[in-house]
C-alpha cells in the first residue's frame, strides 16, 4: 500500500470545522448581509436559541435591533431548526 498518497486524501478534510464555528460564521455573515455591521466570533454566543452578542456600540444595537425579524429569518433560511429565536444584547 502507498502510504505517501493518503495526504492528498486527507487534504480534503482539512477545511471542516466544528459545528459551533460554522453557526457563528454564519450569523456573521447574516448581519453584516442585512445591516453592514461586522461582528468577531468572540462577539457572539448561543444559548438555549438564543444569539447574545456583546461589545457593541449603540449604532449597531440599533442597527442589529431594526433588523431583528430579517436576520432571523435569513439565519432560519440557512441553518434549519438548529437556528435561534430571538437576539438579545
Amino acid at each position: 500500500m502507498n502510504w505517501t498518497n493518503i495526504s492528498i486524501f486527507l487534504e480534503r478534510f482539512r477545511s471542516f470545522s466544528p459545528p459551533g464555528v460554522f453557526f457563528v460564521d454564519t450569523i456573521i455573515m447574516v448581519i453584516k448581509e442585512s445591516t453592514g455591521v461586522i461582528l468577531k466570533r468572540e462577539d457572539i454566543e448561543k444559548r438555549n436559541n438564543i444569539i447574545y452578542i456583546k461589545n457593541l456600540s449603540s449604532g449597531k444595537k440599533n442597527a442589529i435591533f431594526l433588523n431583528k425579524a430579517k436576520i432571523i429569518d435569513k439565519v432560519k433560511d440557512k441553518l434549519g431548526r438548529v437556528a435561534p429565536n430571538n437576539i438579545y444584547f
